[in-house]
């Protein structure tokens, strides 16, 4: 899946409490896709990302989620290359 417009699709790796899942996500996620109008912020594939959870949009499609954030969001809190 694509991202449109400004959103920034993410990798996002699965929390777990033991050995349990849970529907947590962990605040940083290695980018994966930029949309057209993302790519202005100086930000590359690969780069990892530090964001507040509350800011990324969670896309189930059958089996997949996709984890999407605004590249202008106030959740996004600095990357590394």
């Amino acid at each position: 899946m694509k991202p449109f417009g400004n959103k920034i699709r993410l990798d996002i790796p699965s929390v777990s409490v033991g050995a349990v899942k849970t529907d947590s996500i962990a605040e940083r996620g290695v980018i994966v896709d930029i949309g057209v109008a993302g790519e202005r912020h100086g930000i590359k594939v690969g780069n990892v990302l530090y964001f507040k959870a509350w800011g990324v949009d969670i896309i189930t499609h059958g089996a997949e989620k996709y984890y999407f954030i605004d590249a202008d969001s106030s959740a996004i809190c600095g990357y590394e290359e």
